[in-house]
């Protein structure tokens, strides 16, 4: 074997090496979108899912709109607000179970909540995933189905 196929074969070693590095840095490099739910009981708005939107990327990411998955639908729009989350931003939003009150029964009836981004990637939360705290504040004497004095259709 002469000096030109080890060079050869050194060369392949090393683009593949790089490609490796240049795949990894471009997945990395990147905006990415972290969803987390909590479920407030007593908030200055009524009982209401706090969602908190988080870019844990390196790019800034553009939030085009947040929908709303009920029991038996389709996800539809909750919030249209464009607005743009740099490297490491988070942005809270309330969404009160008022907003809901003529399509829901129980805050379980909310199956998802749902984030587009400006690309037309949808991240997703289930409030399944935080149905144990919901089963442990939430009774209807404790919400608006009482305290508004009005019931359900």
């Amino acid at each position: 074997m002469g000096w030109s196929e080890y060079l050869s074969i050194a060369a392949i070693l090393v683009s593949t090496l790089a490609l490796f590095i240049s795949w990894r840095q471009y997945s990395r490099d990147r905006g990415l979108i972290s969803l987390a739910l909590r479920f407030e009981l007593e908030t200055g708005r009524g009982t209401s899912f706090m969602l908190s939107i988080v870019n844990t990327g390196r790019r800034p990411v553009t939030i085009r709109e947040c929908q709303a998955s009920i029991k038996g639908g389709s996800p539809e729009p909750i919030l249209t607000e464009r607005f743009t989350l740099e490297e490491s931003q988070f942005k809270d939003w309330g969404f009160p179970l008022e907003m809901f009150r003529s399509r829901i029964k129980h805050p379980l009836d909310i199956e998802a909540f749902h984030v587009v981004d400006a690309s037309g990637r949808r991240h997703s939360v289930r409030t399944r995933s935080i149905k144990h705290s919901i089963s442990r504040q939430w009774t209807p004497e404790t919400d608006w189905l009482s305290k508004s004095g009005t019931t359900h259709p």
